[in-house]
């Protein structure tokens, strides 16, 4: 009898073991990551974010847990979030969209990444996301879109001044060869 004891203390500290690790590299995961990584619970309380969230936003992870977007973020934004985070649970699926958020140098574009979450008995009980910023992509693809568009006016000008250079040359050839 002591020895199955034994037995099941050992094989129950071995479980421990396994899961202390598990859960140290999930830690480490998420604490070196460079997406903006958060829970929140149904009701949009925030339940854990990373440390990239803690540093951009300069908070901290215990004044963060428990409160909700509209505690954290402008309402206009907060309201976008939260729209959002009620369509992943409505549809039960995950889901792939922009969203921004202030930082001291302006307002940053995402994409975000979120999804339901589920118990053990396979009920939604919070949404993930994993937002990744794409700031400096807007940005260049709107210098390529203005460069693009000032190429097409370009073009459009200089075929334009061509086309009409043509018509003026077939025109003097046609006034030369009448003369």
């Amino acid at each position: 009898m002591i020895r199955q004891l034994r037995a099941s203390r050992d094989e129950i500290e071995e479980k421990n073991r396994e899961i202390v690790q598990t859960s140290e590299r999930i830690k480490a995961i998420l604490d070196n990551a460079t997406a903006v990584i958060y829970i929140k619970d149904r009701q949009g309380r925030y339940l854990l974010i990373n440390r990239q969230f803690e540093q951009l936003f300069d908070m901290a992870n215990k004044t963060i847990v428990g409160k909700t977007d509209h505690e954290i973020f402008p309402s206009e934004i907060a309201d976008v979030f939260q729209r959002n985070d009620r369509q992943v649970l409505k549809e039960d699926r995950p889901r792939e969209m922009e969203e921004r958020a202030p930082h001291p140098d302006g307002v940053h574009t995402y994409i975000s990444v979120k999804f339901p979450l589920y118990d053990g008995q396979r009920n939604s009980y919070a949404v993930c996301g994993i937002s990744t910023d794409i700031t400096a992509q807007k940005k260049a693809e709107g210098v390529l879109k203005s460069y693009s568009e000032r190429l097409e006016k370009t073009v459009s000008e200089r075929t334009q001044e061509l086309q009409y250079a043509k018509e003026e040359a077939e025109s003097a050839n046609r006034s030369k060869s009448d003369f």
